[in-house]
């Protein structure tokens, strides 16, 4: 812009990045409880959520982060969940984009009645990658984030997940899949194969026989 200031609102970019990834449009507006039954989020909360966010600079990575960070760049496709080493109900599909410093997520199940997606900036840290969360669908505002230890968070206080860490136990595979763990008082274990581009499928909340598109 001019003077060398931003042309644009800071929060636009975390939005835009997890409406391409799921190719859902931002809801106007969203009521409790309707807010539950939508899939994206609505852009009016997000602009007055994102006002509390600070964006303060990551740390530097370590050597051997960085050599991690720089094998999970690119885009991601789900190809299994488990509940403790059991399939997730119904199955479950997603996608995940990283870039140098941003990253997207989306997971989804129970044919779309579970729909998790959010976007921000990721840190790489002993083992761990950090999603520093800078945009929520309405389903994945009410998860409860624990504190990164790590000084990541974007916010004093989180409000709806914004400004929260999501944290993953992250090992790269010798066959080049990606196994991402979460611990929320079950051991969830996402398994992801790396992609030149998306597939139909992965994407979005319903499936075709939801959308009126077959069987």
């Amino acid at each position: 812009g001019e003077g060398g200031r931003p042309s644009h609102h800071p929060a636009w970019l975390p939005l835009a990045l997890q409406m391409a990834l799921t190719g859902e449009e931002s809801a106007s507006v969203t009521v409790f409880p309707f807010n539950m039954l939508v899939s994206s989020p609505s852009a009016s909360s997000h602009f007055r959520l994102s006002s509390q966010v600070k964006w303060p600079p990551l740390p530097p990575p370590s050597d051997e982060s960085r050599a991690v960070a720089r094998k999970l760049a690119g885009l991601w496709e789900l190809t299994s969940m488990t509940n403790d080493g059991k399939p997730f109900p119904g199955g479950a599909k997603g996608r995940i984009f990283y870039s140098k410093t941003w990253y997207s997520a989306q997971v989804t199940g129970l044919k779309g009645l579970w729909h998790f997606v959010y976007s921000g900036r990721w840190h790489m840290h002993e083992g761990r990658v950090y999603h520093v969360c800078y945009c929520n669908s309405p389903m994945a505002c009410f998860e409860v984030l624990q504190d990164s230890q790590l000084g990541l968070e974007a916010s004093d206080a989180s409000r709806q997940s914004y400004g929260g860490v999501r944290m993953r136990g992250a090992k790269l595979m010798e066959d080049g899949t990606l196994e991402l763990s979460v611990e929320d008082g079950q051991q969830k274990l996402l398994c992801w194969r790396k992609v030149d581009s998306f597939s139909a499928a992965s994407g979005g909340r319903w499936g075709p026989s939801w959308e009126g598109e077959g069987a």
